[in-house]
């Protein structure tokens, strides 16, 4: 297979800062170009229009929101952080930006002002002025829950009239600045998050000022600074704390990795998922070598397992088919990309993946016919009611083969021959169609991804692979990676409807990683050009990430999450690996 030089060219140097210029003036990009900064269990996120979503805020903590947002005055003009009932954001005086951290560049009449927003320790928005500038800052404050809007008197008070630093404090946040503060509470009303209308959801809330910073600046630097016990650094218990030391990848790789699991992704999956850990696993961690911190989540999900089941959410949901598969998927990748280290765990821990394994047959929401693993409905990763494909899905018996491979490799106890599992799966193929059912029993023809992870795994005859492949890469795949159903199916869905809509048509980019594992697998075709859009994407629009899904269908706008762990971890692992090839 020739993989060609251009793209990887293109691709091959990750840039460690990402550059914006006036195009943010545009409301319809700079609305839509939304940052995220994390420090352990607080974040700072919003676009460059201001406050779009409820869970945005430029000081949340423990998903709950502080500081919402900055009411900014300079030399007279106004501003405003987002919109407030008939009033838009004024982003006309935006000159450029670069991240991360966020620095945003302005121009006005007799200044230049570069804002800085950033944690060390505590959390800082910094103003560095050229020229003469009359600052008048008002800060907008809450005290609520990410997922929840509304307004309600806060306890804010007011030490800084004892002759303190501290301007203002709201529950144990304290609010300071070089800049003088002046007390004067006023209600911010209507505050409207459109992006959270366009999704079906209350989308108003009124928010308090408790005053102003304001000051004349010239040639200087002022900061509005605010204290919380848990930003402090000497207190991080942080996965990855030296991966933002690195390019935007490896950056993006540390934002679902700042407690001691993995969080599924921002802003609302504020999580470790079982399944969702594990594929992310080995791009997130293992690509870094952050080893001992993968070992870490793998012994603490090997010690939370319920009979063959593992955990899928805490503290107590067991309701994955797939999250115990996905271990052993995302061990045997430990493996191959660290075998010594791999090994030493693997033996260590045998007993316990040998008694996983032999549970896993006989759950609640799993159980062996014939040698196939029959799962309950809605227990796979296409888990609503629209897509709950009972029955046994072929991407779950194509990770029951390959964890059973697995641990026959490693002489673990298993419960069903390999040889016997490996007859039983070829009743996948469908010849007449071409590529493989989606479920058998009963049997579902819809061309859809989950016969990715088969083919990736090589579980497939090469003249077979080829067949399915052509139509994966017709009627599948996106430039951002595969819909999840055929765009000729019927029940495709082209643009995002609900959830009627999640698993039927649209674009999850965490599939990227199996359709370059298969392509390479079988020699299909150059996997390089594949990877392009995606990296364009990070590098653009997804402001250092990548979402949870795009519309199946042109323009194929991002949904979902802002920043999805699977999808950051899969393109990592994807690139890699198409990296790789290219230096052998």
């Amino acid at each position: 297979m020739h993989v060609t030089d251009e793209p990887l060219g293109i691709y091959a140097e990750v840039p460690e800062m990402i550059y914006y210029g006036k195009e943010l003036q545009d409301l319809t990009i700079a609305q839509f170009r939304e940052f995220l900064m994390v420090q352990k269990r607080a974040y700072s996120s919003s676009s460059f229009a201001g406050n779009t979503r409820r869970y945005h805020g430029l000081l949340i903590i423990d998903e709950h929101v502080f500081l919402s947002a900055l009411h900014e005055e300079i030399n007279g003009i106004s501003i405003l952080p987002g919109f407030f009932g008939d009033i838009g954001p004024n982003t006309s005086h935006i000159h450029g930006s670069s991240l991360y951290p966020v620095q945003i560049r302005y121009e006005f009449p007799d200044c230049s002002i570069t804002k800085t927003i950033y944690f060390d320790g505590a959390f800082f928005i910094r103003y560095d002025v050229i020229g003469t500038a009359h600052l008048v800052i008002r800060p907008l404050v809450t005290h609520r829950d990410i997922r929840a809007l509304g307004y309600s008197s806060l306890p804010i008070s007011y030490p800084g009239e004892s002759g303190t630093s501290t301007a203002f404090s709201v529950h144990d946040c304290e609010f300071s600045s070089g800049l003088s503060f002046t007390r004067d509470e006023t209600v911010y009303y209507q505050a409207y998050y459109p992006r959270e209308e366009e999704r079906g959801y209350e989308a108003h809330e009124d928010l308090l000022s408790p005053g102003i910073f304001h000051g004349i600046v010239t040639n200087e630097t002022v900061l509005i600074s605010c204290h919380h016990p848990s930003l402090e650094i000497a207190n991080s218990t942080a996965i990855s704390d030296d991966i933002f030391s690195g390019d935007i990848l490896s950056r993006a790789a540390g934002l679902c990795c700042q407690t001691d699991q993995i969080y599924a992704g921002y802003h609302w999956f504020l999580e470790s998922w079982g399944r969702d850990t594990f594929i992310s696993l080995p791009g997130l961690l293992l690509e870094y070598g952050r080893l001992s911190k993968a070992e870490d989540i793998f012994s603490w999900h090997l010690s939370h397992v319920q009979g063959g089941l593992v955990q899928n959410r805490f503290p107590d949901a067991y309701n994955s088919s797939d999250a115990t598969l996905w271990l052993f998927w995302a061990l045997s990748k430990y493996y191959e990309r660290w075998p010594e280290h791999a090994l030493k765990y693997i033996r260590k821990n045998a007993l316990a993946l040998s008694s996983l394994i032999s549970r896993y047959p006989s759950t609640s929401i799993t159980k062996l016919e014939d040698n196939l693993i029959h799962v309950a409905p809605s227990t796979g990763w296409m888990d609503t009611t629209f897509t709950a494909r009972t029955g046994k899905p072929v991407e779950i018996n194509s990770l029951w083969l390959h964890a059973l491979s697995f641990c026959e490799q490693h002489q673990i106890p298993i419960p069903v021959p390999v040889a016997d599992v490996r007859d039983a799966f070829l009743s996948y193929w469908n010849e007449e169609e071409g590529f493989l059912y989606d479920t058998l029993d009963p049997s579902s023809s819809a061309l859809r991804p989950n016969q990715l992870i088969p083919l990736g795994l090589g579980q497939i005859s090469p003249e077979r692979a080829h067949r399915a492949l052509s139509h994966i890469c017709t009627e599948l795949i996106t430039p951002y990676g595969p819909r999840t159903l055929g765009k000729y199916e019927s029940g495709y869905y082209p643009a995002f409807q609900g959830d009627r809509s999640y698993h039927n048509g649209m674009v999850w980019p965490w599939l990227i990683g199996f359709f370059i594992d298969a392509i390479i697998a079988y020699n299909y075709t150059d996997p390089a050009p594949y990877l392009l859009p995606l990296y364009q994407y990070l590098l653009t629009d997804g402001v250092g990430m990548l979402p949870e899904i795009f519309d199946g269908s042109a323009p194929y706008r991002a949904g979902g999450t802002i920043c999805q762990a699977w999808s950051i971890g899969e393109f990592i692992r994807a690139r890699n690996k198409v990296l790789n090839m290219k230096k052998q």
